[in-house]
């Protein structure tokens, strides 16, 4: 279960971040290029940043068909999504680790991390 301080306090927040809020992430782009097999390391990281940073929004996930439907298309247009939606896309991901066979790990080694990374970095520059 993730802490409460690991949370926006609020939606609204998100949509006022910029580029610094979520700058420690960023390095882990080329992290994940680099690394052909995803370490237990490199995923402890990621979560690290993202707790630290405030970037998961706290709300209905498990309820959530649109986030469902986007992870379940492997065509989705992620530059589609806002900030905002980045966000509740890595929130119903990690939120969701310990129902998935192979947790976190999964959605590294088929690059759904590193595409919502890249997205999220671009629109924020």
């Amino acid at each position: 279960m993730i802490k409460k301080e690991h949370f926006a306090n609020k939606e609204e927040d998100i949509l006022n971040y910029s580029y610094k809020n979520f700058n420690s992430l960023f390095p882990l782009i080329d992290k994940i290029k680099e690394n052909k097999k995803i370490s237990e390391k490199l995923i402890e990281d990621f979560l690290s940043e993202v707790y630290e940073n405030k970037i998961l929004v706290n709300f209905n996930w498990e309820d959530w068909q649109e986030g469902k439907e986007i992870i379940e298309n492997e065509d989705f247009d992620y530059n589609t999504l806002d900030i905002l939606g980045i966000c509740k896309l890595l929130t119903g991901i990690i939120q969701s680790e310990p129902f998935i066979d192979g947790g976190l790990k999964v959605y590294f080694e088929d690059g759904t991390i590193l595409k919502v990374l890249e997205i999220m970095e671009a629109k924020l520059r």
